[in-house]
């Protein structure tokens, strides 16, 4: 995948995953896609130290154009957080 949505708090049949750990995990097993953290409350630090590229505190735009602008952004800009 080129892109990756992760959010902190996802829910699935046998547990509840963090967003943070799934990073941490793919980044361990050598995945480079691009991966974007997301969480309603500011988690930028934890999804930067799991080594997510970037985190976006939601909610976000749901205009379609906004939307297409914050994605293409995400493909296009520089790699990794940096502290805020």
């Amino acid at each position: 995948f080129d892109l990756i949505f992760l959010d902190q708090y996802m829910a699935s049949v046998d547990k509840q995953l963090l967003g943070t750990e799934t990073a941490r995990l793919l980044r361990s097993k050598g995945v480079t896609s691009i991966i974007c953290g997301l969480s309603a409350n500011d988690m930028h630090d934890s999804f930067q130290a799991a080594g997510a590229d970037y985190f976006m505190t939601k909610p976000f735009p749901f205009e379609p154009s906004a939307l297409r602008r914050a994605i293409a952004g995400l493909l296009k800009g520089p790699r990794r957080l940096t502290s805020s």
